[in-house]
């Protein structure tokens, strides 16, 4: 008896958690203000939209080194001190003649500003592309758009990496390139016929 009562249990909480995987796609009910009548369904299309804008870098991060060889780690700290304290305030090639026998790492990317200007207008870029997509999928079922029924964003700032280059005594020259702002949506609309 005790594995019968088991079993029923098992199968009960199985029955219950099989209708809390789907996304719900439909509701009906009494009518709330400005709602449906009461037996219609409210019906909701998904979709998602990306949205991406270029600009030229207007921002770089560098990364330089200096390296020292001593006979003694006392000689190498001082040599590397004496040269750090020079190198400060340096860029590119400045730097390259103020002690730094490398450049790394040289990384365009985007003033905060910039920034979040791009991001606005890839983000409308995206909500137009998930409208569209959802526009079409309502004509074909025979629907129209109604609204939004809820939005998600996401997306991320892809910056321009510079390429190391070699010093040979010439001017070291880096290209900046565009770096891409990139904005996704993910809306439920709700639709009506």
């Amino acid at each position: 008896m005790g594995d019968r009562l088991g079993a029923a249990a098992a199968v009960a909480a199985l029955v219950m958690l099989a209708g809390c995987g789907a996304a719900l796609q439909t509701t009906g009910g009494n009518t709330p203000a400005g709602g449906t009548a009461a037996g219609d369904a409210q019906r909701t299309i998904s979709t998602s939209g990306t949205g991406e804008v270029a600009a030229d870098a207007d921002r770089a991060a560098v990364t330089v080194a200096v390296t020292a060889r001593a006979d003694t780690a006392e000689g190498a700290r001082e040599a590397v001190a004496t040269n750090a304290t020079r190198l400060r305030g340096a860029l590119r090639d400045a730097a390259v003649g103020n002690g730094a026998e490398e450049v790394r790492g040289v990384t365009f990317t985007l003033a905060d500003e910039t920034r979040a200007a791009l991001r606005e207008e890839a983000l409308a870029r995206a909500m137009s592309a998930a409208r569209a997509d959802a526009d079409t999928v309502a004509s074909s079922a025979g629907l129209s758009i109604t609204g939004v029924q809820s939005a998600r964003t996401g997306g991320g700032v892809g910056p321009a990496y510079g390429i190391r280059e070699s010093v040979d005594g010439g001017e070291t020259a880096f290209d900046a390139g565009s770096v891409t702002v990139t904005a996704t949506v993910d809306v439920t609309y709700t639709a009506a016929a």
